[in-house]
């Protein structure tokens, strides 16, 4: 017998099937995550046993007062509704540790907040928010603060009496100008995401984070690295792109931990010798500066996966590259390099060698042959992706290229054959 189908539930029908399951004492969660309801029936704040309401995706414009029965609730998720305003009947779940009201229309931080003495994680993102208030410094049990993609102006200093704070994210406020300088007494911090603002400078304070693992300050105006950014030594990433740095400071080697490092869109000339020996190092990114050189240590960095030199003024690769054997991606479109080191077709693990617009006249018979003679950037049948459009070559000719695998092949069998014929003259 064939097994007959469940009836699907219509929305209606899914909420009171939710509904019912909440009155359950045992069951601590309601969940009525996008149902798009516009208001919260009255029935679920009689579940006093509730520790979990899940609310997100749906077009709530206000919370009622009734929310206060709910005196067991730890989390309360109000991702994407139309809130503009908290009720002070919220004071009454003094348990709560977890609300995320993000992506809501909240213009003023709401104060009833700071009443919530064992608050863990706020979340208030993605809203037209525009100030936080000064006495933030109350949530002391605060962890995660996300307060990224609205309109605050400034931050201000309590938020640094914020002893137990571990992430603190307030990317893309776009007004944010100053860091105030006692951010380094938030010891416990591990995450600092500060990018996409007006940030002039990195207070020196910020070396005092000695916990911090992720260090993002991208998108700003910022002209320099403080020398003492060595002392963040359990640094694991580190993302200062798209400033006008030019400099890397020398203790940068002190990085041991460092994996992940982005640098690009940046004035940096050169490339110190100490950031060679952070041996951790993964993924380098230093597009779009004014680098003219990579010296040969580069080779020190065995772990390197991903390593972008592109939109620079490069003349040359070093053969040292070829030792970086777990190197998947390299980067050098837009220099002036002439001359491809035959050593790359070693890289057994590189999938991508980008070296469009740049001055190459000759692609070395090993790479073709890694590329499975596929050099057109369109069609990648080889181990190898190489893009090399832009480029004023001439052994193979472009329109060799163009006509496909075979041709190609066929060009580089006849330059052996050349060569073969000439070694045997010579012998004679």
């Amino acid at each position: 017998m064939k097994k007959r189908k469940k009836k699907r539930l219509t929305k209606s029908e899914k909420i009171i099937q939710r509904i019912n399951d909440a009155k359950n004492p045992h069951n601590k969660i309601l969940n009525l995550f996008g149902f798009r309801l516009k208001e919260l029936p009255e029935e679920i704040f009689k579940f006093t046993h509730l520790q979990i309401l899940k609310l997100d995706f749906n077009n709530l414009t206000e919370l009622p007062d009734s929310i206060s029965n709910l005196e067991d609730l730890r989390e309360l998720h109000l991702y994407v509704n139309e809130i503009s305003h908290i009720p002070e009947s919220i004071r009454k779940l003094s348990r709560l540790k977890y609300i995320n009201l993000g992506c809501n229309k909240l213009e003023e931080f709401p104060s009833i907040l700071v009443s919530l003495k064992n608050l863990e994680f706020l979340q208030i993102d993605e809203s037209p928010l525009k100030n936080i208030p000064e006495d933030i410094n109350q949530l002391q049990k605060l962890k995660t603060l996300n307060l990224n993609f609205n309109d605050l102006k400034k931050i201000p200093k309590s938020i640094c009496d914020l002893r137990g704070l571990e992430k603190l994210n307030l990317r893309r406020n776009r007004f944010i100008e100053k860091i105030p300088h006692s951010i380094g007494d938030l010891s416990k911090l591990t995450y600092l995401d500060i990018g996409d603002n007006r940030i002039k400078e990195i207070p020196d304070s910020i070396c005092n984070l000695f916990r911090l693992k992720e260090l993002l300050c991208y998108d700003n105006h910022l002209t320099r690295i403080p020398n003492g950014i060595g002392n963040l030594t359990n640094l694991s990433k580190l993302n200062l792109s798209r400033n006008k740095i030019d400099e890397i400071p020398p203790t940068i080697k002190n990085l041991r931990k460092l994996r992940r490092l982005d640098l690009s869109e940046n004035r940096i000339s050169s490339i110190p010798e100490e950031m060679y020996s952070l041996k951790s190092l993964r993924r380098v990114d230093l597009h779009k500066n004014r680098i003219k050189y990579i010296q040969g240590s580069i080779a020190c960095l065995k772990r390197i996966k991903f390593l972008d030199i592109g939109n620079n003024q490069l003349k040359s690769i070093p053969k040292s590259l070829s030792e970086l054997k777990l190197i998947r991606h390299l980067g050098f479109n837009h220099n002036h390099i002439n001359s491809l080191p035959f050593e790359l077709w070693t890289l057994s693990k590189l999938e991508n060698l980008e070296l469009t617009n740049n001055k190459i006249s000759y692609i070395p018979i090993e790479i073709a042959e890694e590329c499975n003679w596929d050099l057109d950037r369109l069609n990648h049948s080889g181990r190898l992706r190489l893009d090399i459009l832009n480029n004023p070559l001439k052994s193979p000719p472009i329109e060799i290229i163009e006509n496909g695998q075979n041709a190609t092949k066929n060009y580089y069998d006849s330059i052996k054959d050349e060569k073969t014929i000439l070694n045997e003259v010579k012998v004679l």
